[in-house]
């Protein structure tokens, strides 16, 4: 005859139904790009999950939000950067699929810990409104943070008694004013090459310090961008060869059409995308594609530069395209 240990908590039957997912935490660094689109995935994909994204920023939007300096470009028209699934012409994939519920603003990460033990991390977060630190738990701890928004100074020597005014392009100072001042720019990259035409126009005079050569092309598809390749400036119709439209570029009515006409608006990012991917062969070493890019574009910077220019030297390169 069986006996039962009265001692022992009787057994509690969980009231779930079968093969429900268990409960789970989930804490996102960075409301960019990459937190916006798992927020996006996890409201339509998962159950049970509790989710919340820690944001530094006092806004959503990650690099497209922080970087803000004269002369900043897209290297093809932006209508390419967007969700597969918010296609449409306005930024507001956020609030449209409301998602900026799990996003916490103004609060940064600032250190992180596994337990092996309880299987879960343990997050330190500052409130930088209050000043106060306080921690999270979560199962899953996702880096959502990128690479392009913990930016500082070159180590070189003599800048921290350097007696004029430092701004870098990852926090650019939108007041400051930089009439009749001489400017130096360190560095000849995308930033850079982007900055140097706004502040010459600006400053008395502008010294660039470059260390090594370094490409300078015509946008990437810029027959589908505005004139010569520049931004959109809403004055004149534009016609995609693949699909007309009737409306000024980037203008209030364009929006409007690409989004009630979703089929033309795909057919135009499509365009883009093709121009885009047909030039994979430059990336291939040795690629005959590669060697006539080289060409050209070695034949392109010494025009523009002039060709008795002693800049030609010192900043066409002899890596090839897209090396780096």
């Amino acid at each position: 005859m069986a006996t039962v240990n009265q001692s022992q908590a009787p057994y509690i039957i969980e009231e779930h139904p079968l093969n429900e997912p268990r409960p789970i935490r989930v804490i996102v660094v960075g409301a960019g790009a990459a937190g916006i689109n798992f927020a996006y995935a996890t409201q339509k994909y998962l159950r049970n999950v509790s989710l919340v994204i820690y944001e530094k920023n006092a806004a959503i939007g990650g690099t497209w939000l922080e970087n803000k300096y004269p002369g900043i470009r897209c290297d093809n028209p932006s209508h390419n950067y967007q969700f597969s699934w918010n296609l449409n012409p306005n930024w507001n994939a956020a609030k449209n699929h409301d998602l900026e519920r799990y996003v916490k603003l103004k609060h940064k990460v600032t250190s992180t810990a596994w337990s092996e033990e309880n299987g879960a991390w343990t997050v330190d977060v500052q409130d930088e409104a209050t000043g106060e630190t306080f921690k999270d738990r979560g199962e899953f701890l996702i880096n959502a943070s990128g690479f392009l928004n913990n930016w500082k100074w070159p180590d070189i020597p003599g800048l921290k008694t350097f007696e004029g005014q430092l701004v870098h392009t990852a926090n650019w100072q939108e007041d400051i004013s930089l009439q009749g001042k001489t400017v130096a720019i360190i560095g000849n990259g995308s930033t850079a090459i982007q900055l140097l035409p706004e502040l010459q126009s600006e400053a008395q005079k502008v010294i660039n310090f470059i260390r090594s050569p370094t490409w300078i092309t015509p946008s990437f598809a810029q027959k589908h961008a505005g004139p010569g390749g520049t931004n959109f400036q809403c004055q004149s119709p534009y016609n995609l060869d693949t699909q007309p439209t009737n409306t000024p570029p980037d203008s209030t009515e364009q929006k409007e059409e690409f989004e009630s006409d979703s089929i033309k608006f795909l057919k135009y990012r499509k365009a883009i995308e093709e121009e885009i991917s047909a030039t994979f062969g430059l990336v291939l070493k040795d690629s005959d594609a590669q060697a006539q890019a080289k060409a050209l574009l070695t034949q392109y910077m010494k025009h523009k530069l002039g060709e008795d220019s002693p800049l030609a030297n010192p900043l066409v390169p002899e890596f090839g395209v897209l090396c780096r």
